[in-house]
């Protein structure tokens, strides 16, 4: 038995939602690639970006297949990452390149790496590979990175500028996750879960408006910088006009909401 009612539609898979989700911006957004992590990079929607003319660049899996000719049996077969990064460094040294490229704190860094075509096991789309020999940070926990484009001109700084814009994104929707529970919402209709999605971008967006203008400068007797610090502080000042509302002891709101501008209590008191 289903534990569905007759009337909620199943879940789509998020390469599915992804697919869609692509073709709705193709028809009212003018782009010509797309970024994403290793997560969606399937033969799916590789095959469904390639086949309308789109350049995607993404990472790939540690266990994913990558179908090339090797250099010890001397026909095409199929290696795994780790076995990749091993041929490279044992038989391809000599034509490994060091390419600059900023990191995702800014700093410009030079890492060695190496670049080459190949395919993607069961994926007929013609790719572009580089190994990056080296960690994009200190805290990352690769010692290497495989990213791969249907681009087969792009350079491989092109290819790995390209692909950290997706860390501005990563660190919007980190963001969205741990301060605003982006991912909290407990619906099964696709409907809700959208409209719940669409609140946490609200308040999001509101939250990155008044950090940018710095609103609180002037009303706060503290000065709150991250995203959750704000959060934190629209919600005090939610707290302390319904406070003001209830009780008639203002000093007492004001001192324990630390609020020092006198206009917004003389409003709140209104």
């Amino acid at each position: 038995m289903s534990i569905f009612s007759a009337n909620i539609p199943l879940f789509k898979d998020k390469i599915q939602i992804a697919m869609e989700l692509f073709d709705t911006c193709s028809k009212t957004m003018d782009f010509s690639g797309i970024v994403f992590d290793s997560w969606y990079a399937t033969t799916r929607l590789l095959t469904h970006i390639h086949k309308k003319g789109k350049i995607f660049y993404s990472g790939i899996k540690s266990n994913r297949n990558i179908f090339m000719r090797h250099p010890v049996k001397k026909n095409k077969c199929l290696v795994k990452p780790d076995e990749l990064v091993t041929l490279i460094k044992k038989h391809f040294w000599d034509k490994i390149k060091f390419v600059k490229f900023k990191t995702t704190d800014g700093s410009e860094v030079s890492h060695k790496s190496y670049s080459f075509e190949a395919k993607l096991k069961d994926c007929d789309v013609p790719i572009k590979l580089v190994v990056i020999f080296g960690k994009w940070n200190k805290d990352d926990d690769y010692n290497y990175h495989i990213l791969i484009t249907n681009d087969l001109r792009a350079s491989a700084r092109m290819i790995i500028t390209n692909y950290l814009l997706r860390w501005g994104i990563e660190h919007y929707f980190k963001e969205l996750k741990d301060t605003f529970c982006f991912d909290h919402y407990q619906f099964r209709h696709i409907n809700k879960i959208e409209r719940y999605w669409n609140l946490c971008l609200v308040a999001w967006t509101l939250t990155y408006w008044i950090k940018q203008n710095a609103y609180f400068a002037k009303i706060l007797e503290t000065k709150p910088t991250t995203f959750n610090e704000i959060k934190q502080a629209i919600n005090s000042m939610l707290e302390f006009a319904a406070t003001n509302v209830l009780s008639k002891n203002e000093k007492l709101a004001g001192g324990y909401f630390k609020i020092k501008s006198k206009r917004l209590k003389k409003k709140c008191a209104a």
